[in-house]
């Protein structure tokens, strides 16, 4: 009983399919393996697909319980009857060579009515039977097992002779077996038995299972390739670095663009360095490169991620520097080309790469890039930018550039493209003034660029000529991209009715010269000595940081107060600006020259110990502990500092501030590098206990599945890609439409209406519906977009899939219109696709702004189409009858549906709507129809309906649905009459939270979980039309043992009462319960949290709990949540663990 409704069956069934497919691995007969075959009914579990175009099905027969696999097992669920019907039915058009009953069962035992035991007769009787068909047993008993056999095939003499050759029972090992099984299989494939290879293995196969398995498969065959692209995913995955260039992109820079394309192509070099000073654009320039039109960049790497404004975070100075990091980033990307290219398989990409040494990574590159290049027909290019960060780092010995290739080494067909600053020492001797290759100087700024760079900051002065302005600043700063743009920022600060000469000389004053490192030291001793001891914690705290900081936490890290350390920034404006996350460097650059001016500063110590004492008694600077404090006293290179914090407290708490493992790892590496072969026991101990904690959190990711915790989540962003940069709408349509579909979707109309205008002002985005490639999923969004920017779109679409998408999208849009003429422009179309109108209706009626006599229209509308869905009617008539507005039509509709049995699907009904439907369907009906016709006999009815679920009184499902009738019963007399004492109102609540109690299987066997929302909207709406109900305090105390008793369920349609009869306090009772600072859902699993959460918080928003609504949405963010955000995963989950 307490197994019921466990997935063991499923995953058995699916780990045989997975078997199959590890055996197609090294079969080359099998072609592909489908799991949950929709070509089949009872033959569908596992299906094989030959080459020579034949298949082989198996059936899977598992049982957790020690039982037996017996004659009248076949007979009593007519299986064997059921497999060879569908045989006899499906052999003209399928070539079924076998079918495999694969079970864990038994064989029988035990003689049965005449019979021999079944296990004889499978291990014995059997074989002998299909090398022989007139083979007939040696006694009565084998021969009245062979007669039983062939008549409950039940197919004709020939028929029957044919179904046993190619039937066979095989018994199978349980699931521990199996996974055994699965291990054997892939040691041989990998060509390795390390355990942990094995298990992530196996992990990303049954990940893939979701693809392979439900309604989201795109293609029911699981093919050679589809394994290759499953086990060849990275353990964890880097950072993407499709960076799109950021507006404006500047007049020279498209002219050096052609150049350089040209330049590097026609090179005899393999190995050509771009170089650029700081703050030149180098990486905004490879992203334009990237997104143009035929673009030459193949693979890219960005070894910085550069200060964004429109992300809160940002890389280290040395960024991701390591060999590992390269290599594994672009034999991904390779991996993704051949990917698309289906050449995984025949290529023999390497499985789990991420387990290769540097050595074996780096190799398999330099094999797969000239492949690449001989299958796209010319040289592939890959740029690697950012060398002066990996070039900056400690670990010398360990970033990429001591593994760089020379250019003798590079494959045929292949060229490196290296970008970075200026060639200087720290790099490797090989690569300054080597002959063999090509170095290409990133150009300056021109006056051109300059004069955009001005337009784009929006900057207009009165009586200065831009031109004449943008001239001149190059006379007085440079050319240098970043003095450009301080230059420009101080500008904008200035007063629009400055002069010419005004601007000029508050350039020069401000030392805005070619030397950048002036500016600097400018801003730096324009502050005065009072605010000297601030200005140095600044330095400190921004020379380490790696993400944006409010004025709050600078206030607290600096210890002072708000207008003084305001005051400061404002100074420090523009190396120091601001957005939405807060205050940050302008660029890079500046956080170098603060780390240089801090370590020579006699006061660095003192700022160290002041900064580090602010962070570790202030919890709510936390955060800052993995940056900030960590990088400042790896300063000191004292380990007695560091290990004051660093601890496997350290370690766990990183879980609340989702810090990347990749991050605790290198620092761990930091730390070991203090040593300096100096091992004292007492450290070394304290060293001992991080790294097993953090062994242990690995262990805790790796099992939840958080792979994303490995690396940084550096490119979240709140504005879309478009909004961000600047893309050809010819070559980027798909991620346009993404994008005003997005913003769409998260009610961002204006900024959806923006890019809209911009991108489709010439081109109408219904013109996008002639592109051929387009796929249905794009259809459907253009749809949904048209019918915000383009209502009265009147195109002859053909009926075809793309049509039925449009329109699909058009329908999922006219929920947010719901008035009369909006209904009116809703359907403007002849078809509609039977779900998606299904879906809009039920959307529709919920939105609490539409009035009943739009309601009523629609009802109208709609009975009077043709094509309409009688399900839909339903979900029309329920929503209706719960406003109390007249349906009479609906009804009558409804009615004649029902006593013809059509609605039910079983005398010529639509069994395709059935099966969407089903259970709910009948409910609602019973619903609707409740109070028209006192004679339909609804018993009758529901037993009909349960038959075409295959639901009767022999199986788990039939109970509970005998129940849920019940229970139908007395909220529909509840609603209708008022009928019922305020004991029977208790105990439908208590029913609609406790319904599954401990038989969730069998309860999903007949619905429930579909109909029971449905029960719940009528119950809270009967208190909706009955407001003034006499014993509503009386009620709301008595349902608090439900939200807050020893079985705790929060059910939102019963928190609704608390508003409703306005029980503030009472409510702020299961508020605190649940989601205060000690509240229930943070300590325990719930896989619903978002739910509660986000439910509670509305209606503490509707109580005017603004505070408290706050703090729980920001405390249910991922960022905020830790593990916790899967798979329910709580914080003191790891302290178990360790």
């Amino acid at each position: 009983m307490g197994n019921a409704g466990i997935g063991t069956p499923y995953w058995y069934e699916w780990e045989i399919g997975i078997i199959e497919c590890l055996h197609m691995m090294t079969d080359a007969s099998i072609e592909s393996v489908t799991l949950q075959s929709s070509k089949f009914q009872s033959l569908d579990d596992v299906v094989i697909n030959y080459a020579d175009g034949s298949i082989a099905n198996i059936q899977v027969k598992h049982t957790d319980v020690n039982d037996s696999l017996t004659y009248s097992d076949l007979e009593s669920d007519k299986m064997l009857k059921s497999w060879a019907s569908e045989w006899s039915k499906v052999k003209a058009n399928y070539k079924i060579k076998s079918l495999s009953i694969v079970t864990n069962r038994k064989w029988g035992p035990r003689t049965a009515n005449g019979k021999c035991s079944f296990s004889h007769f499978i291990t014995e009787i059997l074989p002998k039977l299909k090398s022989d068909l007139t083979y007939y047993g040696n006694n009565t008993q084998e021969r009245n097992a062979i007669e039983w056999f062939r008549k409950t095939i039940n197919l004709n003499e020939d028929e029957i002779d044919e179904f046993i050759q190619i039937i066979q029972f095989k018994n199978q090992e349980d699931l521990a077996g199996l996974e055994m099984q699965i291990k054997y299989l892939l040691s041989n494939i990998l060509g390795t038995d390390k355990e942990e290879v094995i298990n992530t293995a196996i992990e990303k196969l049954r990940s893939s299972l979701e693809k392979w398995v439900t309604s989201r498969r795109e293609k029911p065959e699981i093919t050679k390739e589809d394994i290759y692209n499953s086990l060849c995913e990275p353990h964890y995955r880097l950072p993407e670095y499709k960076l799109s260039p950021t507006t404006p992109i500047l007049p020279s820079r498209l002219d050096f663009a052609d150049q350089f394309t040209k330049r590097i192509t026609e090179s005899d070099k393999s190995v050509i360095f771009l170089q650029g000073l700081p703050g030149a654009g180098k990486t905004d320039f490879i992203s334009y490169l990237a997104q143009a039109t035929n673009s030459i960049v193949d693979f890219r790497y960005y070894t910085y991620l550069p200060v964004n404004a429109d992300t809160p975070s940002f890389s280290d100075d040395e960024g991701f520097y390591s060999g590992k990091d390269l290599w594994s980033s672009i034999l991904s990307q390779i991996k993704s080309k051949f990917e698309e290219l289906n050449l995984l398989s025949e290529l023999e990409f390497p499985l789990l790469y991420d387990y290769l040494t540097i050595t074996k990574l780096r190799a398999a590159v330099f094999k797969f890039l000239p492949v690449y290049a001989e299958k796209c027909g010319r040289t592939c290019y890959l740029f690697i930018d950012g060398m002066d960060h990996a070039a900056r780092s400690s670990k010398t010995k360990d970033t990429f550039l001591s593994q760089l290739p020379r250019p003798d080494e590079v494959g045929n067909g292949v060229k490196f493209i290296l970008v970075g600053q200026p060639i200087n020492d720290k790099y490797p001797k090989w690569l300054i003034k080597n002959p063999d290759i090509e170095y290409i100087e990133l150009p300056t700024l021109e006056a051109n660029d300059i004069k955009t760079i001005i337009e784009a900051y929006n900057i207009t002065i009165k009586n200065v000529d831009i031109d004449t302005l943008s001239s001149s600043l190059i006379q007085v700063v440079g050319n240098n991209t970043l003095n450009v743009f301080f230059a420009i920022l101080e500008i904008k600060r200035l007063s629009a009715d400055s002069n010419f000469d005004g601007i000029i000389n508050h350039l020069l004053t401000w030392r805005l010269n070619n030397y950048i490192d002036r500016y600097y030291e400018w801003i730096v001793n324009s502050i005065s000595s009072e605010s000297e001891i601030l200005l140095l914690k600044l330095e400190a705290i921004y020379a380490f940081a790696s993400r944006k900081i409010s004025i709050e936490n600078l206030v607290d890290l600096c210890e002072s107060d708000k207008l003084t350390v305001e005051a400061v920034l404002h100074k420090l404006y523009p190396v120091i600006v601001s957005d939405d996350f807060g205050y940050y460097v302008f660029h890079n650059d500046v956080r170098l020259y603060f780390k240089e001016v801090i370590r020579a500063n006699s006061n660095f110590a003192n700022i160290i110990d002041s900064v580090t004492s602010s962070i570790i008694k202030n919890e709510t600077l936390d955060e800052f502990k993995y940056d900030i404090l960590f990088n400042l006293n790896l300063e000191t290179h004292n380990l007695d500092k560091v290990f004051e914090f660093y601890n496997p407290d350290y370690i766990i708490g990183s879980i609340n501030y989702q810090i990347p493992i990749d991050r605790l790892v290198e620092q761990f590496s930091n730390v070991i590098d203090l040593f300096k072969g100096d091992y004292d026991f007492e450290m070394t101990h304290r060293l001992s206990l991080v790294s097993t904690t953090i062994s242990k959190l690995i262990e805790c990711v790796n099992y939840y599945e958080q792979e994303k915790r490995f690396i940084e989540a550096k490119m979240s962003s709140k504005l879309t890609h478009s909004e961000k940069y600047v893309l050809k709408s010819s070559d980027a349509i798909p991620q346009i439409i993404d994008d005003i579909y997005k913003l769409l979707k998260m009610n961002e109309c204006e900024r959806a209406n923006k890019l809209y205008v911009e991108y489709f002002s010439n081109l109408g985005i219904e013109e996008s519906l002639a592109d051929d490639d387009a796929n249905q999923e794009e259809f459907e969004k253009i749809g949904y977009i048209c019918r915000f920017y383009n209502p009265d779109v009147r195109r002859n679409l053909t009926l075809d899939n793309c049509y039925v998408a449009f329109v699909s999208g058009w329908l999922d849009a006219s929920t947010h219109f719901y008035a009369i003429p909006d209904i009116q422009q809703t359907f403007t179309f002849c078809k509609y696709n039977i779900s998606s109108l299904h879906n809009y209706v039920s959307e529709i009626t919920k939105n609490p702004n539409i009035n009943n006599e739009t309601i009523a229209f629609l009802s109208t509308k709609l009975c009077s189409s043709k094509h309409i869905s009688i399900h839909t009617l339903t979900e029309l008539c329920f929503s209706m009858l719960l406003k109390k507005i007249p349906s009479e039509e609906i009804q009558s509709i409804l009615h004649e549906s029902v006593i013809k049995m059509d609605f039910f699907g079983s005398l010529g009904g639509d069994i395709s709507e059935y099966k969407i439907h089903g259970i709910q369907g009948f409910f609602k009906a019973y619903f609707c129809l409740y109070k028209y016709d006192n004679t339909i006999d609804w018993d009758m009815l529901y037993k009909e309906t349960l038959k075409n679920k295959r639901i009767t009184a022999a199986n788990r499902g039939y109970e509970p649905a005998i129940q849920l009738k019940e229970l139908a019963e007395n909220i529909n007399s509840l609603f209708y009459d008022s009928e019922g004492t305020y004991s029977d109102i208790i105990r439908i609540a208590c029913d609609l939270t406790y319904f599954t109690r401990n038989r969730v299987g069998s309860c999903d066997d007949c619905g429930t979980f579909e109909v029971l929302p449905y029960f719940k909207r009528v119950f809270l709406q009967y208190f909706v039309n009955a407001s003034e109900y006499a014993e509503n305090t009386k009620l709301c105390i008595d349902l608090l043992n439900i939200f807050t008793g020893k079985d705790p369920h929060y059910i939102d349609e019963l928190a609704q009462l608390y508003y409703l009869f306005d029980k503030k306090e009472l409510f702020l009772q299961i508020a605190e319960f649940w989601c205060g600072s000690n509240g229930i859902v943070w300590q325990n699993e719930y896989d619903d949290l978002e739910y509660i959460c986000t439910h509670i918080a509305s209606l503490l928003n509707k109580f005017n709990e603004t505070e408290f609504a706050n703090k729980i949405q920001k405390n249910n963010e991922p960022t905020n949540s830790g593990l916790r955000w899967q798979k329910g995963l709580h914080i003191k989950w790891p302290l178990r663990m360790l």
